[in-house]
Protein backbone atom coordinates (compact mmCIF):
# COMPACT_ATOMS: atom_id res chain seq x y z
CA UNK A 1 0.00 0.00 0.00
CA UNK A 2 1.37 3.38 -0.98
CA UNK A 3 -1.10 4.69 1.60
CA UNK A 4 1.44 3.78 4.27
CA UNK A 5 3.04 7.12 3.38
CA UNK A 6 -0.12 9.12 4.11
CA UNK A 7 1.32 10.99 7.07
CA UNK A 8 -0.66 14.22 7.62
CA UNK A 9 2.25 16.45 6.65
CA UNK A 10 2.97 14.35 3.54
CA UNK A 11 -0.65 14.65 2.38
CA UNK A 12 -0.57 18.40 3.02
CA UNK A 13 2.59 18.71 0.92
CA UNK A 14 1.15 16.60 -1.88
CA UNK A 15 -2.40 18.01 -2.02
CA UNK A 16 -2.22 21.22 0.00
CA UNK A 17 -4.64 23.17 -2.17
CA UNK A 18 -7.24 20.41 -2.47
CA UNK A 19 -10.52 20.95 -0.64
CA UNK A 20 -11.93 18.25 1.63
CA UNK A 21 -15.27 18.02 3.38
CA UNK A 22 -15.10 18.71 7.12
CA UNK A 23 -18.79 19.14 7.96
CA UNK A 24 -22.22 20.35 6.91
CA UNK A 25 -24.14 23.55 7.48
CA UNK A 26 -27.53 23.47 9.20
CA UNK A 27 -29.03 23.72 5.71
CA UNK A 28 -27.20 20.55 4.66
CA UNK A 29 -24.52 22.17 2.50
CA UNK A 30 -20.97 20.82 2.57
CA UNK A 31 -18.27 22.72 4.44
CA UNK A 32 -14.81 22.26 2.91
CA UNK A 33 -11.29 23.25 3.87
CA UNK A 34 -7.98 23.05 2.03
CA UNK A 35 -5.73 20.28 3.22
CA UNK A 36 -2.96 22.80 3.90
CA UNK A 37 -5.23 24.88 6.13
CA UNK A 38 -6.60 21.78 7.83
CA UNK A 39 -3.14 20.48 8.67
CA UNK A 40 -2.23 23.83 10.23
CA UNK A 41 -5.50 23.71 12.19
CA UNK A 42 -4.80 20.24 13.60
CA UNK A 43 -1.38 21.31 14.86
CA UNK A 44 -2.81 24.26 16.79
CA UNK A 45 -6.35 23.22 17.74
CA UNK A 46 -7.52 22.70 21.31
CA UNK A 47 -11.22 22.30 20.47
CA UNK A 48 -13.47 20.08 22.54
CA UNK A 49 -14.94 18.62 19.34
CA UNK A 50 -12.49 19.30 16.50
CA UNK A 51 -13.24 19.48 12.79
CA UNK A 52 -13.13 16.03 11.18
CA UNK A 53 -12.40 15.50 7.49
CA UNK A 54 -14.73 12.74 6.28
CA UNK A 55 -14.59 13.05 2.50
CA UNK A 56 -16.29 10.74 -0.02
CA UNK A 57 -15.52 12.84 -3.11
CA UNK A 58 -11.72 12.58 -3.11
CA UNK A 59 -11.84 9.93 -5.85
CA UNK A 60 -14.07 11.88 -8.26
CA UNK A 61 -12.72 11.88 -11.80
CA UNK A 62 -12.13 15.63 -11.98
CA UNK A 63 -10.13 15.80 -8.75
CA UNK A 64 -6.37 15.68 -8.44
CA UNK A 65 -6.81 13.63 -5.25
CA UNK A 66 -8.16 10.73 -7.35
CA UNK A 67 -4.51 9.69 -7.51
CA UNK A 68 -4.94 8.46 -3.93
CA UNK A 69 -6.86 5.48 -5.34
CA UNK A 70 -3.54 4.16 -6.62
CA UNK A 71 -2.26 3.97 -3.04
CA UNK A 72 -4.68 1.39 -1.63
CA UNK A 73 -7.14 -1.38 -2.49
CA UNK A 74 -9.71 -3.27 -0.41
CA UNK A 75 -8.11 -6.03 1.69
CA UNK A 76 -8.28 -9.38 -0.05
CA UNK A 77 -11.00 -10.80 2.22
CA UNK A 78 -13.25 -7.81 1.43
CA UNK A 79 -12.89 -7.73 -2.35
CA UNK A 80 -16.44 -8.98 -2.91
CA UNK A 81 -18.90 -6.09 -3.15
CA UNK A 82 -22.35 -6.56 -4.64
CA UNK A 83 -22.62 -2.80 -5.13
CA UNK A 84 -20.07 -3.05 -7.94
CA UNK A 85 -22.81 -4.40 -10.21
CA UNK A 86 -24.64 -1.07 -9.95
CA UNK A 87 -21.77 0.73 -11.65
CA UNK A 88 -19.68 3.57 -10.24
CA UNK A 89 -22.28 6.23 -10.99
CA UNK A 90 -25.30 4.46 -9.50
CA UNK A 91 -23.94 3.19 -6.21
CA UNK A 92 -24.39 5.26 -3.02
CA UNK A 93 -21.36 6.87 -1.32
CA UNK A 94 -19.11 4.06 -0.17
CA UNK A 95 -15.47 5.18 0.14
CA UNK A 96 -14.00 7.85 2.41
CA UNK A 97 -10.66 9.30 3.45
CA UNK A 98 -10.66 10.28 7.13
CA UNK A 99 -8.41 12.89 8.72
CA UNK A 100 -9.20 13.38 12.38
CA UNK A 101 -7.40 15.21 15.17
CA UNK A 102 -7.44 13.82 18.69
CA UNK A 103 -10.87 14.11 20.34
CA UNK A 104 -12.70 14.00 16.99
CA UNK A 105 -14.79 11.00 16.06
CA UNK A 106 -17.96 9.46 14.69
CA UNK A 107 -21.12 9.42 16.81
CA UNK A 108 -22.81 6.08 17.39
CA UNK A 109 -24.68 4.85 14.33
CA UNK A 110 -25.49 1.91 12.05
CA UNK A 111 -24.15 2.03 8.49
CA UNK A 112 -26.87 2.46 5.84
CA UNK A 113 -28.37 -0.15 3.52
CA UNK A 114 -27.24 -3.05 5.74
CA UNK A 115 -23.70 -2.60 4.45
CA UNK A 116 -20.58 -3.93 6.09
CA UNK A 117 -17.40 -1.86 6.30
CA UNK A 118 -13.66 -2.11 6.66
CA UNK A 119 -11.54 0.68 8.12
CA UNK A 120 -7.73 0.80 7.97
CA UNK A 121 -5.71 3.16 10.14
CA UNK A 122 -2.70 4.71 8.42
CA UNK A 123 -1.45 6.83 11.31
CA UNK A 124 -2.60 7.54 14.86
CA UNK A 125 -4.96 5.48 17.01
CA UNK A 126 -8.73 5.00 17.03
CA UNK A 127 -10.94 3.61 19.79
CA UNK A 128 -13.97 1.67 18.58
CA UNK A 129 -17.01 0.56 20.57
CA UNK A 130 -19.41 -1.82 18.81
CA UNK A 131 -22.80 -3.22 19.85
CA UNK A 132 -24.56 -6.14 18.13
CA UNK A 133 -27.75 -5.80 16.09
CA UNK A 134 -30.87 -5.47 18.21
CA UNK A 135 -29.25 -3.43 20.96
CA UNK A 136 -31.92 -0.87 21.96
CA UNK A 137 -31.44 2.51 20.33
CA UNK A 138 -32.78 4.42 23.32
CA UNK A 139 -30.03 2.98 25.53
CA UNK A 140 -27.20 3.60 23.07
CA UNK A 141 -28.42 7.11 22.21
CA UNK A 142 -29.69 8.54 25.52
CA UNK A 143 -32.23 11.35 25.27
CA UNK A 144 -30.00 13.63 27.35
CA UNK A 145 -27.19 13.17 24.80
CA UNK A 146 -29.45 13.68 21.79
CA UNK A 147 -30.92 16.83 23.31
CA UNK A 148 -27.50 18.48 23.46
CA UNK A 149 -26.84 21.12 20.84
CA UNK A 150 -24.18 18.89 19.32
CA UNK A 151 -24.26 15.14 19.94
CA UNK A 152 -20.52 14.57 19.60
CA UNK A 153 -18.65 11.29 19.97
CA UNK A 154 -16.34 12.75 22.64
CA UNK A 155 -19.35 13.59 24.85
CA UNK A 156 -20.72 10.05 24.47
CA UNK A 157 -17.38 8.55 25.49
CA UNK A 158 -16.88 10.90 28.42
CA UNK A 159 -20.36 11.04 29.92
CA UNK A 160 -22.46 8.08 28.74
CA UNK A 161 -20.30 5.12 27.69
CA UNK A 162 -19.74 3.79 31.21
CA UNK A 163 -23.47 3.81 32.05
CA UNK A 164 -24.58 1.73 29.06
CA UNK A 165 -23.17 -1.80 29.71
CA UNK A 166 -25.02 -2.25 33.05
CA UNK A 167 -28.32 -1.69 31.21
CA UNK A 168 -27.67 -4.46 28.68
CA UNK A 169 -27.87 -8.28 28.86
CA UNK A 170 -24.77 -10.38 28.32
CA UNK A 171 -25.39 -10.94 24.60
CA UNK A 172 -25.53 -7.19 23.92
CA UNK A 173 -22.38 -6.16 25.76
CA UNK A 174 -20.04 -3.94 23.74
CA UNK A 175 -16.84 -4.88 22.00
CA UNK A 176 -14.07 -2.31 22.52
CA UNK A 177 -11.12 -2.22 20.13
CA UNK A 178 -8.14 0.12 19.77
CA UNK A 179 -6.70 0.26 16.24
CA UNK A 180 -3.29 1.65 15.38
CA UNK A 181 -1.22 2.08 12.20
CA UNK A 182 -1.70 -0.85 9.84
CA UNK A 183 -4.71 -2.27 11.70
CA UNK A 184 -7.93 -3.01 9.82
CA UNK A 185 -11.27 -3.48 11.56
CA UNK A 186 -14.31 -5.18 10.04
CA UNK A 187 -17.74 -3.85 11.00
CA UNK A 188 -20.50 -6.38 10.20
CA UNK A 189 -23.85 -5.23 8.80
CA UNK A 190 -26.30 -3.63 11.25
CA UNK A 191 -23.82 -3.31 14.11
CA UNK A 192 -23.95 -0.09 16.11
CA UNK A 193 -20.53 1.56 16.36
CA UNK A 194 -18.84 4.75 17.47
CA UNK A 195 -15.24 5.87 17.10
CA UNK A 196 -12.99 8.28 18.98
CA UNK A 197 -9.64 9.42 17.60
CA UNK A 198 -7.07 9.13 20.38
CA UNK A 199 -4.36 10.83 18.31
CA UNK A 200 -4.23 12.84 15.10
CA UNK A 201 -5.24 10.12 12.66
CA UNK A 202 -5.39 9.28 8.98
CA UNK A 203 -7.54 6.37 7.81
CA UNK A 204 -9.38 5.03 4.79
CA UNK A 205 -12.67 3.17 4.90
CA UNK A 206 -15.10 1.54 2.53
CA UNK A 207 -18.65 0.25 2.88
CA UNK A 208 -19.65 -2.78 0.83
CA UNK A 209 -22.58 -5.11 0.29
CA UNK A 210 -21.51 -8.66 0.97
CA UNK A 211 -23.08 -12.00 0.22
CA UNK A 212 -25.55 -12.57 3.08
CA UNK A 213 -24.46 -16.19 3.43
CA UNK A 214 -22.05 -16.71 6.35
CA UNK A 215 -18.37 -16.93 5.62
CA UNK A 216 -15.22 -17.34 7.67
CA UNK A 217 -12.31 -14.90 7.81
CA UNK A 218 -8.93 -16.60 8.12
Amino acid sequence: WGARDWAPEALADRFGGAKFKCGDTEAGHKVTISLRAYHAYTLAQEDDAPLYVFDEDFADEHRKTRALLDDFSPPEVFQEDLFQYLGEGARPPFRWILLGPRRSGSSIHIDPCSTAAWNTVISGRKRWVLFPPGTPRHILKPASWLSARRSEAIDWFLHFAKDIPPQLPAHQQPMEVDCGPGDTIYVPPNWWHTVLNLDDTVAVTQNFAQDPRPYILH
